[in-house]
């Protein structure tokens, strides 16, 4: 049996399990030397995540996916954050310097389907 151990009991099967723990490798890797303790946030958010999918009745994999990837841009320079939401296109109507706490969400949802093309719209619209 894959169940995750996050308390909630959720089997998610040896492929989605596998899957899940490829995004907590990909984000040990980005986050390991720059943001140990962010990584771990992550995954006490995607644990929380998972819980309240299960409360709420909504799919427990893609709360737990959203909640692995939701900082994921929280190692990039402020710098290259802000060059990379201008790039993207994100405009938030003020002065980006003003929303730079809030950038690394949008940056992420509007790059992660490429490397995630698997993942649905929502767990990028959940991190954005």
């Amino acid at each position: 049996m894959a169940t995750e151990p996050s308390g909630t009991g959720v089997d998610y099967g040896a492929n989605r399990t596998r899957y899940l723990r490829r995004l907590e490798a990909d984000l040990r890797s980005r986050m390991a030397e720059a943001k140990p303790r962010r990584y771990e946030h992550s995954l006490s958010v995607a644990c929380c995540a998972e819980a309240m999918a299960v409360a709420y009745g909504e799919d427990p994999f893609l709360a737990r996916a959203a909640g692995i990837l939701h900082d994921w841009d929280k190692v990039v320079p402020d710098g290259e954050l802000l060059a990379r939401a201008a790039r993207l296109g994100i405009d938030l109507g003020v002065d980006a310097t003003l929303v730079l706490p809030l950038l690394h969400g949008l940056t992420a949802a509007r790059e992660l389907p490429a490397l995630y093309p698997e993942l649905p719209p929502e767990v990028f619209r959940a991190i954005g």
